[in-house]
């Protein structure tokens, strides 16, 4: 058959055959379509296996993790059983007797400290408990701030 300008047709499977042949001719021979398919091949499998690799990484690392902590407890289990064992003897229940209890044993002669500074500190707070603040003298600290001038005190007498 032609057409009005002389071109044969051909039938549709045809010019689909050949409209593939011309193009794969145009981007790749056989022996390159069997590199591209080889190539793609690869990246996939080189891919499958990074990521296999990236778990097997992580799996290490939180295997170490692991490790350190079943260490850890140990030495803090160790360190527990020492201290029942210290626990169970005569030289704690007599440290603890003087520490904690404060008993003395027979002979010793116990002796309190009372220090120079106690007298002093308590005129202080018997000083503080004795000034008294009206409530609206509070506000006015809180707001304005306590060093205002003529400020009017409750312990103060005018004469």
């Amino acid at each position: 058959q032609r057409c009005r300008a002389g071109w044969d047709f051909a039938s549709g499977v045809e010019v689909g055959v050949l409209i593939v042949h011309r193009i794969s001719r145009l981007f790749f021979d056989p022996s390159q379509w069997m590199i591209l398919v080889t190539i793609v091949l690869l990246v996939l499998l080189s891919v499958g296996y990074i990521e296999r690799l990236t778990v097997q990484v992580a799996m290490r690392a939180e295997l170490e993790q692991w490790e350190r902590r079943v260490e850890e407890a140990r030495l803090h289990q160790a360190l527990l059983e020492e201290q029942f064992k210290y626990v169970q003897t005569d030289a704690y229940v007599d440290q603890q007797a003087r520490t904690v209890f404060r008993w003395v044993r027979p002979g010793d002669v116990p002796v309190v400290i009372i220090p120079e500074s106690s007298s002093q500190a308590t005129r202080d707070q018997e000083e503080q408990r004795d000034r008294v603040v009206p409530p609206w003298q509070k506000w006015w600290d809180l707001f304005f701030g306590p060093e205002v001038p003529g400020r009017i005190d409750a312990n103060l007498t005018t004469h």
